[in-house]
């Protein structure tokens, strides 16, 4: 039994982290599982956060009205890691590579329910998605590359303080006008000339419906709650763009791939060796309990579903995304949370020339 716990708790962990021991067997996951659990949270989280703020506005007393709303923003946040994990795995997996061990029937139904998911949530649409995903394997932090021309449009420069670079950041993620110009950006991708037909009837007709049947049922507080729900997963993506790579690229005006760019990003912290003594032992682990807590909001949201696995991604990007904790890429591994992570994203921007971008941002007339 021991053993079996011992067993639990350590794919717990390495779940949590993306840091497997050494050895540890691979969880095989699946695609169409990953997109089937999160699904189902999701519309349980939604009705769950429209619910408890409708109890909210019609409690009658202070604390009751607290509770409620608070119980509806802990459902929107993580119904919103939810929603991209999601995207993550339906736009990443199935369409931006087609790395996915689902084959036959399982694929069929996996990239149906992936691009019926894509329309409800208003995700990227699959196909422009995917062209536009080629060039940020191929060519990371150029001008090819469609995160780093996102970042270079919101203000990001190089050779900048430290501090510079924590205020900038403060400043995009909280940023709500850009974060919904974002979200009209993914919307308006599903009616574009690069998706089909019969993509957009699929869209049009879908929200047709959804909105007729909230309508009807005079759902309002479930509008809301899902608009922010999305607001929130796009705020997450904006947050983890930012340490997803080093963007140090040595000269910015070539495309062709630069290794050492990416750093393994472990969600967490190592819990320390033990001393011998089981007073500090017990409560060395306590604090790292409480640490490895700080870190929970994190996991559900910026590092949703596979994320964390990114650098070893990018280390190959044929494999088996879903399970690539276990391919243990070599590189800089970086525990903790997205401070931590930034820092080593600012420290290299920092180390940059201030003109380091001149050419690009030229050429883009940014």
């Amino acid at each position: 039994m021991a053993r079996f716990t011992n067993k639990i708790s350590q794919a717990l962990l390495t779940e949590f982290t993306g840091k497997p021991l050494p050895g540890e067997p691979s969880a095989h996951h699946s695609v169409l599982g990953r997109v089937a659990v999160n699904a189902f949270a999701h519309v349980a989280l939604t009705s769950g956060a429209a619910y408890a703020a409708a109890r909210g506005w019609g409690a009658r007393g202070a604390l009751s009205a607290a509770v409620w709303v608070a119980a509806s923003l802990v459902c929107m946040t993580l119904a919103a890691g939810a929603v991209y994990a999601v995207r993550g795995v339906i736009n990443h997996h199935l369409f931006g590579h087609g790395n996915v061990r689902e084959t036959g029937v399982r694929r069929v139904v996996a990239e149906n329910l992936g691009r019926m998911a894509s329309v409800v949530w208003v995700l990227p649409a699959p196909g422009p998605y995917a062209k536009g995903h080629r060039p940020h394997h191929s060519a990371t932090a150029s001008a090819k590359d469609d995160d780093f021309v996102a970042l270079l449009r919101r203000g990001l420069r190089p050779g900048m303080s430290m501090e510079w670079y924590r205020r900038w950041f403060r400043r995009q993620t909280n940023n709500v006008p850009a974060l919904l110009r974002d979200m009209w950006r993914d919307a308006a991708s599903h009616l574009g000339r690069q998706v089909t037909h019969s993509h957009k009837a699929l869209f049009l007709g879908t929200w047709a419906v959804l909105v007729a049947l909230i309508v009807a049922i005079g759902a309002y507080s479930l509008i809301l709650s899902a608009l922010l729900i999305r607001l929130l997963a796009a705020r997450y993506s904006v947050t983890q763009m930012m340490s997803e790579h080093t963007w140090s690229r040595i000269d910015p005006t070539r495309t062709k791939y630069e290794p050492g760019l990416t750093f393994h990003r472990l969600v967490g912290y190592p819990l320390p060796d033990p001393t011998g003594s089981p007073l500090r032992d017990g409560l060395t682990v306590l604090a790292w309990s409480l640490k490895m807590l700080s870190a929970l909001p994190v996991r559900m949201g910026v590092a949703a579903g596979d994320l964390k696995h990114h650098h070893g991604h990018h280390a190959n990007a044929k494999a088996d995304w879903a399970n690539s904790a276990f391919l243990e890429p070599s590189g800089e591994e970086v525990w903790g949370n997205v401070a931590e992570w930034n820092e080593v994203t600012f420290a290299a921007l920092h180390r940059l020339p201030t003109s380091h971008w001149d050419a690009l941002l030229k050429a883009m007339r940014v």
